[in-house]
């Protein structure tokens, strides 16, 4: 049986959880904080749903992000930065 309350939480509540849920999905809350997210997730459907759709969103950002080959990119960059180190003349020494 399900523990969630039936209403919707309030405008405060909302943006309080809204506001504090990037730092409570990287750990940076303090314990009060901390408990106050997951106590509303215990008991609002709709922000336990909110919490857990980021979670697997970024998990599924970390592992695409981890299996991405980026030797192309790098090269790239680093031909630019050449390119750009030569195109600028040198500054005049005082």
């Amino acid at each position: 049986m399900s523990a969630y309350l039936n209403s919707e939480p309030s405008s405060q509540e909302q943006e309080r959880f809204d506001s504090e849920l990037p730092a409570w999905l990287a750990g940076q809350l303090s314990d009060d904080d901390a408990a106050w997210m997951e106590d509303m997730q215990a008991k609002h459907k709709t922000l336990a749903l909110q919490a857990l759709w980021l979670r697997d969103a970024r998990a599924v950002i970390r592992d695409e992000a981890a299996s991405q080959n980026t030797d192309a990119a790098w090269g790239l960059l680093e031909k630019r930065l050449q390119a750009d180190s030569f195109a600028q003349p040198a500054s005049p020494r005082p």
